[in-house]
């Protein structure tokens, strides 16, 4: 859980969010800090599905089987449990829903929309939201972000993974 805000009313309130998550991080002593560091975290999230999915996407346009680049990342040092968690998932090309492709997209507007006037460089989330949003135009919308991976086909290309 992600919150901000007075020290005694977070007190008072810290047995409902340690019931509702596995730890809880307070962001500051200001209501919105907590969201700030929401949107943060949630660029990570953003970050990693596509990266994964574009390492996935090219290992397999070079012709390759795409599990061997997580087999190949497996216990290395930029290994990660959530690239195994959805690349299996951009693998066989299905895409249940846990967090919504369109919710990602709307996170990534707001990411942008908070950095403004701040003198932070959004270049990587202005390409991030194009990737999604490409992923979005074929209708992966209401799909989980793993369907990010739809968003490296190629171009012209009816063929997924």
């Amino acid at each position: 859980m992600l919150a901000a805000g007075d020290e005694a009313l977070l007190d008072a309130v810290r047995p409902v969010l340690d019931a509702m998550g596995s730890k809880t991080i307070v962001a500051g002593d200001t209501v919105g800090q907590g969201t700030a560091l929401k949107l943060a975290a949630n660029a990570w999230i953003a970050t990693i599905t596509a990266a994964t999915a574009q390492s996935l996407a090219l290992t397999e346009a070079l012709g390759l089987d795409p599990q061997l680049f997580l087999d190949a990342i497996d216990g290395g040092q930029s290994d990660t449990p959530y690239a195994h968690l959805k690349g299996a998932t951009m693998i066989v090309g299905e895409y249940p829903a846990q967090f919504a492709l369109d919710g990602i997209r709307k996170d990534l507007d707001l990411m942008q929309e908070a950095a403004q006037g701040t003198g932070f460089d959004t270049g990587l989330l202005e390409t991030l939201s194009g990737v999604y949003a490409s992923a979005a135009e074929q209708g992966h919308g209401g799909d989980d972000i793993a369907a990010v991976r739809t968003g490296f086909d190629r171009k012209g290309s009816a063929e997924t993974p």
